[in-house]
């Protein structure tokens, strides 16, 4: 995995936007990168995810991550936690 720039998929589509841009438009991008134009339209317009081919021809991948809360936020498995400091 990557250190790269992380962003949003709002970003990551007004980038993919760009680059169907410079490449004269979407039929163009998808012969290109071996996509069909209405999966690469949906993509777009934002009624479906990028799949794996469009990372792969963006230089991006698909990272999940996840954040704790505020500890106030987790309640407790028992009585009492183990550490009480602890998130």
């Amino acid at each position: 995995m990557g250190g790269g720039y992380k962003m949003t998929l709002d970003a990551f589509l007004a980038c993919l936007a760009i680059e169907v841009q410079r490449c004269g438009s979407q039929k163009a991008f998808a012969h290109a990168h071996n996509l069909s134009e209405q999966y690469l339209s949906e993509v777009l317009r934002g009624s479906r995810q990028p799949g794996q081919k469009i990372l792969d021809a963006m230089g991006y991948e698909r990272v999940v991550w996840y954040q704790r809360r505020d500890c106030r936020d987790v309640a407790p498995c028992g009585s009492e936690r183990e550490d009480s400091n602890a998130c």
